[in-house]
C-alpha cells in the first residue's frame, strides 16, 4: 500500500514539475517572442520617411564618420541637428550598461514627421519593461526628465526637448510627445504600416551593405515639405505626380559617395515615370559627345518612338503640321533611335544647353528636318561639323524639349545624332566630339557614371551641385531661396547627383541614385585626393590607421610636437585630443582587454604604459608607471589567443619588465637583466611548438626566454652592427632558419642564424654607406632588399639578385620605407620637395606620383570599403589622405 502511495505521489510530483517547467517555458518563450517583435509597427502611420537597421548605432556611427558626402551635409543645419539628436539618444542609451545595446545587433527603426511646422523624428526599438525602468531612473537621475503622462517622460536635451515612453516591448524617444501617443494608440487599435500591401511587398525587396534602409512616402514627404515649397509645386507633389507612393531604398556607400537604391511603385504621373513604364531601358551611346563642363543632363531611353512621343502634349502641334504638312508625331516616330537628352553645360557665368536626339539609321537628316525649320543651307563648317541654322524651334516641343534660350539654335549631325545648341555650344561640342575621336573625354560625370551606375537605363538624370541647387530654387518659397545659397557655399565640395531609373519585369520601378564629393575628382588619373586637415603644431609620429569598433571602420592616430595624441575620422574630421606628456615610443598596437569586441589602444612613452579606450579615456589600472624609464616600446603578446595580455618592454636599469592587462606585474615572471640596454622591440615566436622571447641588447648579444621569462638556448653569435636599430628578425621552421639579419660595418649584409652559423654577401660591391631596408615584399616569408645609394633605388630578391632599379633626380638617403599589409608598397619620398613616389611589389610604380607627401606615410582601408588609401604629412602640419583603389599589382 506504501509502495502505491509513493509511486503516486511521483507522478504527481512529476506532473507538477512538468507543469510549473511548461508555464515558466511558455512565459520565457512569450517574452522572448514579444521582444522579437517588428518595431514598424510601433511607427505612427502619418511618416514620411523611415530609416530601419539591424544595428543602427553601428550602421549610423560608420556613414556620419567614414563618409565624405555625409560629412560634407553635417554643413546643413537640418542635416547637423538630425544627426545630434539621433546621436544623443545613442549616447542617453550608452551610459546605462543595461541599454548600451539597444541600438545594436536589433532592429531599430527611425521616422520623420511633419509636425507644428517643421519635421519631427520618431525612434523605436526592442527591451524588455525591467531594462526600460533601468532606463528611465538613470534617465531621471541623471537628466532631470519629468513625467507628463503615464510612462511617458519629457527629458531636456541640448537645447531641445524630446520625450521617452514605453509601450511593450517598445521604448520610444521623439521631438514630439504626439507621434508617441499616436504611436501607442495606432498600436491599441491593430494598425500599422504592415497592414500596407505595397509598402511590405518593397520591404522585402531591401538589403544593404551597411545594414541601413529607407521607406520614403512620396505624398507625405511632400507635406513634410509644406512650410518650405511653392504652393504650385506642393499641389503637384501631393497630387502623387512628383514621387511615387513607397519607395523601398538601400544606403550603400564607398568612401567618397553614398549609393542610395532600390524599388518603388511605379503610380507617379510625371514624365520620368511615363517613360520608365513604356520605355525599355537601352544603353547609352553618347559618351562621346557630353562636354567637359556638363552642368546637368536629363536622358530618356526611346525603344518606342510612337509611345515616347504621344507622352507629351505639344502646344504647337497644329502650327508645325501646318509648316511641315505632315503628322508631326508620326513623322518623327520613323527616325527618332535610342534615346533624347537635354543637357547644360558651361559655368555660372556662362551657360548653353544643348540637345542630343538619336538618329541612327537615318542617312538625310537635312532633309528630314528641313519640313521643320531648319534650314537646308549650310551656315558654316567648325570642327568637321556642319551646322545649319534653326529657324523655327517648335518642333523640339514634341520630345518635351523646351529651349528658353534667345540665342539662335544650330543643327549638326554627330555620331549618329541630331546635335541642337547654340554657335558658340555647338562649337565646344564640335571640338569636343573631335577630341573624342582619339579616346572618350574624362570628366566628372563619365568617371562618376561609369563607377556607379548601371550600363542600361530607362531614365538618366545627373545635376552638378551648384547646377542641383539652382534648380531647387525655383521649388522653394522666396524666404528660403537665401538658405539655399547658404547650402551651396557650405558644401561646395560635393560633386553633384546622378539618379537613374528603370521597370522591373513585375511593374515596379528601380531606382538607383548616387551622391559623391568634388574631392574625388579633383584629380584626372587614377589617384585620388579625398580630404587633407592641418593641426597647429607639427606632426612628430607617422599616422597609423587603428580600429573603430564602433564603425567597424578605421581612423588614424598621430602625436604632435606638443604630445598630444590626435585621432581624426576616416573622413579627416577631428574627434579628439589628449596631452600624452612625452613622445610616444613606436607604435599604437590595439587590444580588446574585456574580450567584448570593444578595441584600446596600448603605447608607451618614456615612463609610463597607457592604455585608452575609443574616447581616449585611461582604463582602470593604467597609465602604467615604469619604475626606470624606457628604452624601447612596449610590445603586447597574447599566447593562447584568449586576451591574457603580457605587456613587455625595457627599461634604462637594463630589466625586461613584464606587466599583464590589469597593469599590475606578472606573477611568477623572472625579471632578467640585460649586459646592455636594449634598443629594439622585443619579439615573440613559436618553433616546434615552443614560445621564444627574444631580443637584443646594444653590445649584439642575443636573449631567448620562455612565457615565465626562463632563459632557453644560448646563442653563440652577437649581432655586430653600427646600425643597432636596423637589425631584421626572419622566423624559420627550427632555430637554426631562424635568423638575424643585419648590415655590418663592411658594408656586407650578414645572416646569423640563432644556432651561431654566419652567412655574409655583397648586394653590389660599387655600393658604400648605403641605406637598406629588409622587408618581405611578396608574403612569401624570405627576405627582399631595397636599397638606397645616392639617387638610385635598387631592390634585390631572396636570392640576392638585383630585381629592380630606378634613378631619380634627387639623393634618396633613409627616406623610403615598405609600408601595408597585406599589400606592400614602397615609398620613395623627395623630404626636400615633400614629393612622394609609390610602386606597387612588383615595383611598378602607381599613376599619378609623384605627389605630395612625406616619408612619414601609412596605408589603410579607412571605411572598410575593400579600397585602399594613403595618408601622409605634408610640410609637417598637414595631413593628406589619397585613395590609391587600384587593381593591386597593376
Amino acid at each position: 500500500m506504501i509502495i502505491i502511495m509513493v509511486k503516486k505521489l511521483i507522478v504527481l510530483l512529476i506532473v507538477v514539475i512538468t507543469l510549473v517547467s511548461a508555464f515558466f517555458a511558455f512565459r520565457y518563450l512569450k517574452s522572448e517572442a514579444e521582444l522579437a517583435k517588428d518595431p514598424i509597427v510601433s511607427v505612427p502611420l502619418d511618416a514620411a520617411v523611415i530609416i530601419e537597421s539591424n544595428d543602427l548605432g553601428k550602421s549610423w556611427f560608420r556613414i556620419s564618420e567614414t563618409n565624405l558626402v555625409y560629412s560634407s551635409l553635417l554643413s546643413v543645419d537640418e542635416v547637423q541637428h538630425f544627426d545630434k539628436a539621433l546621436k544623443e539618444v545613442d549616447s542617453l542609451l550608452g551610459s546605462n550598461p543595461e541599454t548600451s545595446s539597444l541600438f545594436s545587433q536589433k532592429s531599430s527603426v527611425v521616422s520623420l514627421h511633419s509636425g507644428d511646422g517643421k519635421v519631427q523624428y520618431f525612434v523605436s526599438t526592442s527591451c524588455s519593461e525591467e531594462t526600460y525602468h533601468s532606463l528611465r531612473n538613470m534617465i531621471k537621475t541623471n537628466y532631470g526628465a519629468k513625467e507628463i503622462a503615464t510612462n511617458l517622460d519629457q527629458i531636456e536635451g541640448d537645447g531641445s526637448a524630446f520625450y521617452l515612453a514605453y509601450h511593450s516591448p517598445f521604448v520610444m524617444f521623439s521631438s514630439d510627445d504626439k507621434l508617441i501617443k499616436s504611436s501607442i494608440s495606432y498600436r491599441e487599435e491593430g494598425k500599422s504600416l504592415l497592414n500596407d500591401t505595397n509598402f511590405v511587398q518593397l520591404r522585402k525587396s531591401t538589403s544593404s551593405n551597411l545594414g541601413l534602409s529607407i521607406y520614403i512616402n512620396g505624398t507625405r514627404l511632400g507635406a513634410m515639405m509644406t512650410p518650405y515649397l511653392r504652393k504650385e509645386i506642393l499641389e503637384s507633389w501631393s497630387s502623387g505626380k512628383l514621387l511615387p507612393t513607397w519607395m523601398a531604398l538601400d544606403v550603400n556607400e564607398k568612401s567618397n559617395t553614398i549609393i542610395i537604391n532600390g524599388l518603388s511603385s511605379n503610380d507617379a504621373s510625371n514624365n520620368w515615370f511615363k517613360n520608365i513604364s513604356q520605355q525599355e531601358a537601352q544603353n547609352s551611346k553618347s559618351l562621346v559627345l557630353l562636354p567637359t563642363d556638363l552642368l546637368s543632363l536629363k536622358r530618356f531611353s526611346v525603344a518606342d518612338a510612337s509611345a515616347f512621343l504621344n507622352g507629351y502634349d505639344t502646344y504647337h502641334l497644329e502650327e508645325i503640321a501646318k509648316s511641315c504638312d505632315c503628322e508631326p508625331k508620326s513623322t518623327f516616330a520613323n527616325w527618332i533611335t535610342g534615346e533624347v537628352i537635354s543637357i547644360e553645360f558651361g559655368n555660372e557665368a556662362s551657360k548653353d544647353n544643348a540637345y542630343f536626339i538619336g538618329c541612327e539609321g537615318t542617312p538625310n537628316m537635312i532633309g528630314v528636318l528641313s519640313a521643320f525649320g531648319v534650314s537646308d543651307t549650310l551656315y558654316k563648317q567648325v570642327y568637321g561639323a556642319e551646322l545649319y541654322e534653326i529657324e523655327n524651334k517648335n518642333f523640339l516641343s514634341l520630345m518635351g524639349l523646351n529651349d528658353t534660350t534667345s540665342s539662335p539654335l544650330y543643327f549638326a549631325r554627330m555620331h549618329d545624332y541630331a546635335v541642337i545648341s547654340t554657335l558658340k555650344g555647338m562649337s565646344k561640342l564640335a571640338y569636343q566630339y573631335k577630341a573624342s575621336q582619339s579616346s572618350i573625354p574624362n570628366n566628372r560625370f563619365i568617371n562618376f557614371a561609369k563607377q556607379l551606375m548601371a550600363n542600361y537605363s530607362s531614365v538618366d538624370v545627373y545635376f552638378a551641385w551648384n547646377s542641383l541647387v539652382e534648380n531647387a530654387e525655383n521649388l522653394f518659397k522666396e524666404e528660403y531661396k537665401q538658405s539655399l545659397e547658404k547650402i551651396k557655399t557650405d558644401v561646395s565640395d560635393l560633386n553633384g547627383l546622378i539618379w537613374q531609373g528603370s521597370q522591373t519585369k513585375d511593374k515596379l520601378v528601380y531606382h538607383s541614385l548616387a551622391i559623391n564629393t568634388n574631392q574625388a575628382n579633383e584629380q584626372k588619373g587614377a589617384i585620388q585626393k579625398l580630404w587633407s586637415f592641418n593641426l597647429q603644431y607639427d606632426i612628430i609620429m607617422t599616422p597609423q590607421v587603428v580600429k573603430n569598433h564602433q564603425t567597424g571602420t578605421n581612423e588614424i592616430a598621430l602625436q604632435d610636437k606638443s604630445n598630444n595624441l590626435v585621432i581624426l575620422s576616416a573622413t579627416g574630421k577631428h574627434k579628439w585630443s589628449k596631452p600624452i606628456n612625452e613622445p610616444i615610443i613606436g607604435e599604437i598596437k590595439q587590444v580588446d582587454v574585456f574580450q567584448n569586441g570593444k578595441y584600446q589602444m596600448l603605447f608607451s612613452t618614456a615612463t609610463k604604459i597607457h592604455l585608452l579606450d575609443i574616447n581616449g579615456n585611461e582604463v582602470t589600472g593604467f597609465p602604467i608607471k615604469l619604475p626606470a624609464q624606457a628604452t624601447n616600446e612596449v610590445v603586447v603578446f597574447d599566447y593562447e589567443n584568449n586576451g591574457n595580455y603580457r605587456l613587455l618592454i625595457n627599461t634604462i636599469e637594463k630589466k625586461l619588465l613584464n606587466y599583464n592587462k590589469e597593469g599590475k606585474p606578472v606573477d611568477g615572471w623572472i625579471v632578467n637583466t640585460t649586459d646592455q640596454i636594449v634598443l629594439n622591440k622585443v619579439e615573440r615566436f613559436v618553433v616546434g611548438g615552443m614560445d621564444y622571447i627574444a631580443l637584443n641588447d646594444i653590445s649584439g648579444k642575443v636573449y631567448l626566454f620562455n612565457r615565465k621569462g626562463e632563459p632557453r638556448e644560448l646563442v653563440p653569435s652577437k649581432i655586430n652592427t653600427l646600425e643597432k636599430q636596423n637589425i631584421y628578425l626572419q622566423v624559420g621552421p627550427s632555430l637554426g632558419t631562424t635568423k638575424y639579419i643585419y648590415k655590418d660595418s663592411t658594408g656586407k649584409i650578414v645572416e646569423m642564424s640563432l644556432t651561431g652559423e654566419t652567412k655574409l654577401f655583397l648586394l653590389d660591391s660599387t655600393m658604400h654607406s648605403y641605406n637598406h631596408v629588409v622587408a618581405d615584399l611578396e608574403n612569401d616569408k624570405l627576405s627582399d632588399y631595397v636599397v638606397s645609394f645616392g639617387n638610385k633605388l635598387s631592390v634585390y630578391g631572396p636570392d640576392k639578385k638585383l630585381f629592380f632599379s630606378e634613378i631619380f633626380d634627387f639623393d634618396i638617403y633613409d627616406n623610403f620605407q615598405v609600408i601595408g599589409d597585406p599589400n606592400k608598397y614602397t615609398l620613395i619620398s623627395n623630404e626636400k620637395d615633400q614629393m612622394i613616389h609609390l610602386y606597387t611589389y612588383q615595383f611598378k610604380p602607381v599613376p599619378d606620383f609623384p605627389l605630395q607627401g612625406s616619408k612619414m606615410s601609412c596605408t589603410g582601408d579607412l571605411n572598410k570599403d575593400g579600397k585602399m588609401e594613403l595618408i601622409t604629412i605634408v610640410k609637417g602640419k598637414e595631413i593628406v589622405c589619397y585613395s590609391i583603389d587600384l587593381l593591386f599589382g597593376i
